[in-house]
């Protein structure tokens, strides 16, 4: 492999690691809104629109996780890549049913828990000999399924568990499939596709490298023209539970906004890129980090919020969030393998305790303290280091 495609494939490596890092500064700034300022501030004004732009965070996410897959296609066609998958996701998907056992709940299907999901559904479309025609019929059945079929079903149906999951609202669905499968298969496609980001081969063809440019910059603007155009008619911008039309549409345009800042970082602001960079157990760490920051600040100051004091604290809540899951995943990346067993088993104790709920405080540090330890163990086993670091000015 020649040096310029060398270079080409760190880049694309450390823009993915970029935008994970941005999508995790839009997700602290959501949850963080919603947590510490009033109903009416956290739907309107400036910082309205800073925590309604965070909830395109897990788009990004989602994305994010087929676009990895898609840069490194036929992983699970190597020795031990389907085994290493299946063990992510089964820890991936601990964590997230820790979210439900901290509320009583047994089963449900949140962040960690669609990620898994993600990885796998896509991992397969991977091994497929026409993987990408595959992943473009997928989508487009989901769409036509949520938006179109969907509409049409019974009012009965609303509740029934099979459409539910799929593409309606059900307790303990936070992502139904469609469209949220959409997104990390879009990232897939585009990856494979040579969409984000310019690919090995295509180094020396600068044309090649313009067109899909300007794709994602025409896409990005017919949707945030239409976006507009259903914010004068009064249509809803919603994604819990089910995603409305103009909140599917509005994420056409952010995510090809946030591709072009992340390489953009990556290119340019090598200080600013390295430092959000999330990769590996990092980008999975600041989860439970945020989290925990913004519980310990309600502790603190209970109440209430000014819009400022909530844009000061979380832009520090940003900085730590990144600053320990990093941390965190070089800690994990230090640890001896002979260890591992320990940490299960301590794991194990943390779960029970987050499932007996002795009380509140004690139920949300167990579940916290599980989750940051799933992080460790998927960073000792993956002795992944953190996003390729460039000196700055390069």
């Amino acid at each position: 492999m020649s040096k310029t495609s060398t270079e080409n494939i760190n880049h694309q490596s450390v823009a993915l690691d970029a935008f994970r890092g941005l999508a995790a500064i839009l997700m602290v700034f959501n949850h963080a809104g919603h947590a510490w300022l009033s109903a009416f501030d956290a739907d309107n004004g400036w910082q309205g629109g800073i925590v309604f732009l965070g909830s395109f965070a897990p788009v990004l996410f989602f994305f994010a996780t087929g676009v990895g897959i898609g840069l490194t296609p036929g992983r699970l066609r190597t020795a031990g890549g389907a085994m290493g998958l299946a063990w992510k996701c089964v820890l991936l998907i601990l964590a997230d049913q820790l979210l439900f056992l901290r509320t009583g709940s047994l089963l449900g299907l949140d962040f960690f828990g669609f990620i898994a999901l993600s990885m796998i559904i896509v991992g397969l479309v991977d091994r497929l000999q026409r993987a990408v025609p595959t992943a473009i019929l997928l989508i487009a059945v989901m769409l036509v399924f949520r938006y179109a079929i969907a509409l049409m079903l019974p009012a009965a149906w609303a509740g029934h568990p099979v459409p539910a999951i799929f593409f309606g609202s059900m307790p303990n669905v936070s992502y139904p499939v469609s469209p949220w499968l959409v997104y990390p298969l879009v990232g897939y496609v585009m990856a494979r596709s040579g969409f984000y980001g310019p690919v090995a081969k295509d180094v020396e063809a600068p044309t090649k490298r313009f067109r899909p440019r300007v794709a994602l910059i025409a896409c990005s603007v017919v949707a945030l023209g239409t976006s507009l155009l259903f914010l004068q008619m009064g249509k809803g911008f919603f994604r819990w539970g089910t995603v409305s039309l103009g909140f599917f549409i509005a994420s056409c345009a952010v995510i090809p906004l946030f591709i072009f800042a992340s390489e953009a970082a990556a290119a340019k602001l090598t200080k600013f890129s390295n430092f959000i960079s999330l990769r590996g157990a990092a980008a999975l760490l600041v989860v439970p980090t945020h989290y925990a920051l913004i519980h310990l600040a309600l502790q603190v100051s209970p109440g209430a919020w000014s819009p400022g004091s909530f844009f000061v604290g979380s832009t520090l809540a940003v900085i730590v969030a990144l600053v320990v899951s990093k941390v965190g995943a070089r800690f994990a990346a230090s640890i001896q393998p002979r260890i591992q067993p320990g940490m299960v088993f301590v794991l194990i104790g943390l779960v029970i305790v987050t499932a007996a709920r002795f009380d509140e405080i004690t139920t949300f540090a167990s579940a916290t303290a599980a989750q940051i330890l799933i992080g460790l163990v998927l960073g000792l086993r993956d002795k992944k280091k953190q996003s390729p670091l460039r000196p700055a000015g390069q």
